[in-house]
Formats: structure tokens, C-alpha cells, sequence
């Protein structure tokens, strides 16, 4: 099942799928690991359309609303 990671709930795990934009914002998620196979935890978020925090290799990275729903996970 692929789900993008502004829909995981606190605790979720899976693996990246893909980042959905070519843009440059696509490209700074790639930079940053989010690379197709990239396993990931999904830690917490403020609100629904707030800000959300994942765990991806040892480090805690902060998203915004268009970063979560850019980045497709496999659950």
C-alpha cells in the first residue's frame, strides 16, 4: 500500500516509493535521503496541516505540508 507521508499516523514505518515533484522542491527531499528505498519512521505531527517530523537513517527531519504529501511511502 503507498500512502504519502502527510496521511501516516505517529509510529508508522515504511520505505520511501517516490517524491512526486521535479521541481526544485523534489530534488532538495532527494538531497536530503529521501531516496526510493530509504526506509522511514513517522514520529509525530502538530497538526493535520501543520508541520510533521520523520526518523530516515539516524536523523530527525522536520517537513511542512507540501514536503509530506510530495514524499509516496510503501507501508
Amino acid at each position: 500500500m503507498v500512502k504519502r507521508i502527510s496521511e501516516l499516523k505517529k509510529g508508522d514505518r515504511g520505505c520511501v516509493a517516490f517524491v512526486d515533484r521535479r521541481d526544485s522542491l523534489g530534488i532538495r527531499l532527494l538531497e536530503l535521503g529521501l531516496v526510493p528505498g530509504t526506509p522511514i519512521q513517522f514520529l509525530c505531527n502538530a497538526s493535520r496541516k501543520g508541520p510533521c517530523e520523520i526518523a530516515v537513517k539516524g536523523s530527525r527531519i522536520t517537513l511542512g505540508l507540501a514536503e509530506a504529501e510530495a514524499i509516496c511511502v510503501t507501508i
